[in-house]
């Protein structure tokens, strides 16, 4: 929501509203409600029809059949095939992948540089280690786990931090007195803020379940 002179003046999905469009809304309060009224993809389809031309003269031109149009009750540009950089989003989000779309879900974004951190530090030094989702149902999401040959770490997230499940902890030397757990093989490393996360105690412990 784009704001002139402490008028509300909605955007749409990708665009925001030009400074030229903006003077014509703010002028005529009837257009402007009607305008703030639309849907934010209808919104961005009339900008981007109005934006995406070349010359002036036919960029005014658009603006004034908008004006007129939507006091009409139009609600989208007649025969306009609809905004190339929508669908251009849409193709960026569609191309995320599943690990990317499990972080931006379902961790707190107070420990999503928890989460990227560890990555780098796999992609880095542990390029052999196999990143995938696993599990899922109805009631549980799945999470991301790392392979060996088999798992030996998975990453799960809570409201409290970020915990990192080691499958053959209860064999670890454990120097730092971090891991916790009372299974009879996994133990559980949790950090809950990014200040605590360290890439050399994150290695002490990734060395061990390589073995």
């Amino acid at each position: 929501m784009n704001t002139k002179k402490n008028i509300e003046i909605a955007t749409g999905v990708v665009h925001e509203v030009p400074e030229d469009l903006e003077n014509v809304l703010v002028a005529n309060q009837d257009l402007l409600a009607k305008w703030n009224k639309l849907t934010p993809l209808a919104r961005n389809e009339w900008i981007c029809w109005v934006t995406i031309v070349k010359t002036p003269g036919t960029r005014k031109e658009h603006i004034e059949r908008l004006s007129i149009e939507i006091m009409e009750g139009k609600k989208r540009p007649y025969c306009w095939p609809g905004c190339p950089h929508r669908r251009d989003s849409v193709k960026k989000v569609t191309m995320k992948t599943p690990i990317q779309l499990f972080i931006e879900s379902k961790v707190l974004p107070e420990y999503q540089p928890i989460v990227e951190r560890f990555r780098t530090l796999i992609k880095n030094k542990y390029p052999h280690l196999k990143e995938e989702m696993r599990g899922g149902t109805e009631k549980y999401y799945g999470v991301p786990v790392y392979r060996h040959n088999k798992i030996i770490i998975t990453l799960s997230p809570t409201k409290k931090g970020i915990t990192f499940s080691f499958a053959e902890g209860k064999k670890f030397e454990d120097k730092y007195s971090l891991l916790e757990g009372t299974g009879n093989k996994t133990l559980n490393l949790r950090i809950s803020k990014t200040d605590d996360y360290k890439d050399e105690i994150l290695q002490y412990y990734i060395e061990q379940a390589v073995g």
